[in-house]
């Protein structure tokens, strides 16, 4: 990212009634890496009024002391006191963004990075309540933690700011190093209620006592409730269900792991429920490649597979009262935003009607 000894330079900009934890929790994460400096910046060096006058912070540069940063953080704050149209911001993030290795932002910020142009038909992510303002900037949003689309990285509400950063630190030193700052600032999430996501928090909540949330109530945003509904998990009844033509005796599992893919072999031991038939065979996964099939030690055209995105189906079978053996090599290959994790290495059958 710099040259050998160069420091990588992070500015903060601030502005007032910014939610605090917006800005100091990255900052608590990013300012313990070696090699990395952050300055909160603004119109000019001075204290800052933060959280409507309840807070306050200092910047300690202006926009001009530090006009290339390496990495730009942008935090937010309440909607209706964001600057969104304060020049002297918007111009400092659009000149700073052509030079920065990543443009980022936390919460209610990625509005302001939408206001300066830079989210137009660009995957980010903001405060649930946030969705509909988001949209608006043409940004396609989504409701993932973090989530990066080239060198802009948006974080959801407040304390996600953190997840992100931590996420940062593994790009800009490594996972070693990241992993030790996340356990330095003891980062365990483990609240006493699972209402931290709009998905979970279904039901209304109210919060008195905030001019910024006077009622908060999970009918107030018709973008994020769509959202929950879309990515809701569908309920499943027993009624529904129709058994297979075949029955897994045993499944057998192999990963072999590499930098940049995983294969996974997958040895099914099948017993057909009915001798006499051989419906087709599904298999369903998701962002895999099919390398190969057998079947009892054969291994089979890849004429008589067809496979999608989604599934895998095996067009016909020997009809034989015996025991058959399935191998599926697949290869999966490791999330875009860099993460080294197995995507959804799983098999589930059922038979086409």
């Amino acid at each position: 990212m710099k040259p050998m000894g160069s420091k990588i330079q992070v500015a903060i900009p601030i502005f007032n009634n910014i939610t605090v934890l917006d800005a100091i929790g990255p900052y608590e994460a990013l300012h313990r890496l070696p090699g990395v400096s952050v300055t909160f910046v603004s119109d000019k060096p001075g204290l800052v009024v933060a959280d409507e006058g309840r807070f306050k912070i200092e910047a300690s540069a202006s926009f001009e002391d530090l006009p290339n940063p390496d990495i730009l953080l942008v935090p937010g704050g309440t909607p209706k006191l964001l600057p969104l149209d304060h020049k002297p911001l918007l111009d400092y993030i659009r000149k700073a963004h052509e030079c920065t290795t990543f443009t980022t932002s936390v919460c209610t910020g990625a509005l302001i990075l939408g206001a300066a142009g830079l989210l137009k038909g660009v995957k980010a992510t903001t405060h649930w309540a946030a969705y509909p303002q988001l949209k608006e900037y043409g940004a396609k949003v989504t409701s993932q933690r973090y989530i990066k689309q080239g060198k802009i990285v948006t974080a959801a509400g407040v304390s996600s700011g953190i997840d992100m950063a931590i996420y940062l630190a593994s790009i800009i030193t490594n996972e070693k190093i990241a992993k030790a700052v996340q356990l330095m600032i003891e980062y365990d999430p483990q609240p006493p209620y699972d209402a931290g996501t709009w998905l979970r928090a279904r039901k209304p909540i109210e919060i008195a006592g905030s001019s910024r949330f006077s009622t908060v109530s999970v009918g107030a945003s018709p973008v994020a409730e769509e959202m929950a509904v879309k990515e809701a998990p569908k309920e499943s009844f027993l009624k529904y269900y129709k058994p297979t033509g075949y029955h897994f005796d045993t499944v057998e599992l192999k990963f072999v792991l590499f930098e940049k893919k995983t294969t996974v072999v997958f040895k099914i031991r099948v017993l057909p429920r009915n001798s006499s038939e051989s419906p087709p065979l599904v298999l369903d996964g998701r962002d895999v490649k099919l390398l190969f099939v057998k079947i009892n030690d054969e291994e089979r055209e890849l004429e008589e597979v067809a496979v999608t995105s989604r599934h895998l189906t095996l067009k016909s079978l020997p009809v034989q009262p015996f025991l058959r053996v399935l191998d599926v090599i697949r290869r999966s290959f490791q999330e875009k935003n860099g993460s080294n994790v197995i995507r959804r290495a799983f098999l589930t059958c059922y038979c086409l009607s």
